[in-house]
């Protein structure tokens, strides 16, 4: 079998799709993945190939925009970075697949249009979306726009959801409808939403211990687990001065901003070093990279610019990060609570799953002191309840691979779509249309 990986994003995007491209050339089949050439080395230290597109962006400069993570204006920026790459990048897949067709194309939800591509050519489509945010379900436990805790925000939220979803509806067609017909493709009403489920399988990439299926989810969908993948395979110990730090005493909190928001930090490390000073506890900050560190730092912190989670969290007293959902999810399967600092995008949603659980405090970024910050800590690290909770879902979540389930739904897909040709309709360059799921 023959399948082709598109993702996009950052490392915490790209990660789960690794993990499922290297699951998939385990059991015998041929894996490409197509990403950014900044994602190369990571892709091919994987051991799978890689397929460039986008190499005319400069991704480490997009990184550095502060409004990536802006709470109000980041999913807007994020909106038009896909927007704005779709054409090259469905240009470049229709032309490759032209040489060599997939029997399988599986995508990332933020890689608009790969469905309307894989329609077009009768190629068995898996859409895979990361975070429950994105299945836009009212049935949902946490409703999609929440960003605070508390039954009020919850009711406030399920209530306004619904209108919010109808008012967007015609200002994302109007976004995405040029981009279809661009491609040449006709243009269709909530054009936006058929895409994120325009899958011949629709898969969530999160444990159902974290959310499981509502009646509101997508068709033909299925929550698989958790997608691991941490370069734990090739960095198979932590760094030695992180060891001796480690082993010199009492489990430390870990603050991690991620693979995304570390490009932005801001003063969030200095306020962990003052949040350690509050509490009397150790630190360990990732900081990404060594000028992200505070200028001095007392002998009970260690900054390390990078170490995988799953072998530093099992060892902290806590985690602070910000609410990625690779991050939140590590933190779930290490055992320990943790402090989610939402910046922007789906990191208020796992934020509050987090806390439905039981599992996890919540301190948005705007606002963020340090005193706010150690109370939430101090909560935290003083209810025996939190850690027992826990330590009961990272037992649960150790029974789960995400990356297998994945790979068994494709392999069953790969099988039903055996034989398919491609067929012409009216649209202007022969793709397929596909009616409304409105």
């Amino acid at each position: 079998m023959f399948v082709w990986i598109s993702t996009g994003g950052s490392h915490g995007d790209v990660h789960p799709y690794l993990a499922i491209g290297r699951e998939l050339k385990r059991r015998g089949h041929d894996v490409v993945v197509s990403v950014h050439p900044y994602f190369k080395k990571d892709v091919e230290g994987a051991g799978l190939e890689h397929f460039a597109i986008g190499g005319d962006v400069d991704v480490e400069q997009i990184m550095k925009d502060p409004n990536l993570m802006h709470p109000r204006h980041g999913g807007r920026t994020v909106f038009q970075l896909i927007l704005d790459s779709a054409p090259k990048a469905h240009a470049a897949l229709r032309e490759e697949f032209g040489r060599r067709r997939p029997d399988v194309l599986l995508a990332h939800h933020i890689c608009l249009g790969m469905g309307w591509l894989a329609h077009e050519l009768r190629i068995p489509f898996v859409q895979t979306a990361l975070s429950p945010i994105m299945w836009l379900s009212g049935d949902d436990p946490v409703p999609p726009i929440q960003r605070r805790p508390g039954r009020f925000h919850t009711i406030l939220a399920r209530a306004v959801f619904p209108v919010m979803k109808l008012i967007a509806r015609p200002m994302l067609d109007r976004r995405v409808n040029p981009l279809r017909q661009a491609l040449g493709y006709a243009p269709e009403r909530n054009a936006f939403q058929n895409d994120l489920f325009s899958g011949d399988i629709n898969l969530g990439l999160w444990s159902p211990h974290m959310r499981g299926p509502t009646p509101g989810d997508p068709p033909r969908s299925k929550i698989c687990g958790f997608c691991w993948y941490d370069r734990s395979d090739r960095i198979a110990a932590l760094p030695e001065a992180l060891e001796r730090f480690l082993a010199a005493g009492d489990r430390p909190i870990v603050f991690a901003l991620g693979t995304a928001a570390v490009h932005l930090p801001g003063d969030f490390y200095e306020v962990a070093v003052a949040v350690c000073s509050m509490l009397n506890r150790r630190g360990v900050l990732l900081v990404g990279k060594e000028q992200n560190a505070p200028n001095s730092l007392p002998p009970t912190v260690c900054a390390v610019d990078y170490a995988p989670f799953s072998l530093l969290l099992p060892r902290a007293a806590a985690t602070v990060h910000h609410g990625g959902i690779g991050s939140t999810s590590q933190a779930f399967r290490s055992g320990r609570p943790a402090v989610v600092v939402p910046h922007a995008h789906d990191q208020f949603h796992n934020a509050l799953h987090g806390m439905r659980l039981g599992v996890a405090g919540m301190v948005p970024r705007h606002g963020l002191t340090a005193g706010r910050l150690a109370a939430a800590l101090d909560v935290l690290l003083s209810d025996p309840g939190a850690e027992a909770r826990a330590a009961e879902l990272a037992a649960q979540l150790r029974h789960e691979d995400g990356a297998a389930a994945v790979a068994e739904e494709v392999e069953r897909m790969a099988a039903r779509g055996q034989g398919q040709a491609p067929v012409a309709s009216s649209a202007t360059n022969g793709a397929t249309s596909r009616p409304s799921m409105a």
